[in-house]
């Protein structure tokens, strides 16, 4: 899910916009606790619907992620349990912090750089933003950041 600031979604901030990713709008950018309960609508719907073993989703500690009841009785009711990383330490303690996150960043830094050379220093608006896949996709692959948690310990190596 990415998050745009403003009220209202215009279609050509679509443009280039890869078929799994979802875009919404918050007043000030950043998540809230209504969309983070559509986020975990999306996510419950991505687990096999035919396993029943528990799921364990680490969250950070954010207040819409700890006290939204909504979100934490859907992540109950398809038996996804909630683990908190203590606040201001993902970057430390996270593995998606340290080799996903980080990786995409710098992906994202380079292709930004050559864009904005490309458009004489222009800000890049946001009917551009998913201009950048190509480099997005080098840094965010599953295995490395399954290849953290098990570095990291944070998942039995079995």
């Amino acid at each position: 899910m990415v998050i745009f600031k403003g009220k209202r979604l215009r279609a050509e901030w679509l443009h280039r916009c890869p078929g799994n990713i979802t875009v919404r709008m918050s007043e000030n950018g950043w998540i809230n606790a209504d969309l983070f309960l559509a986020w975990g609508q999306m996510f419950v719907q991505s687990l096999p619907k035919d396993d029943p073993r528990p799921h364990i989703l680490l969250l950070a500690g954010h207040s819409s992620h700890v006290y939204n009841l909504k979100f934490l009785n859907l992540m109950k009711s398809r038996n996804v349990h909630i683990l908190c990383y203590p606040s201001h330490t993902t970057h430390v303690l996270q593995p998606a912090d340290k080799a996903l996150f980080r990786s995409l960043k710098h992906h994202w830094d380079q292709e930004g750089r050559k864009w904005t050379r490309m458009m004489a220093g222009q800000k890049l608006p946001k009917s551009e933003f998913f201009c950048f896949p190509p480099g997005m996709g080098k840094g965010c692959h599953l295995g490395k950041c399954s290849g953290r948690f098990h570095r990291d310990r944070d998942v039995p190596s079995e």
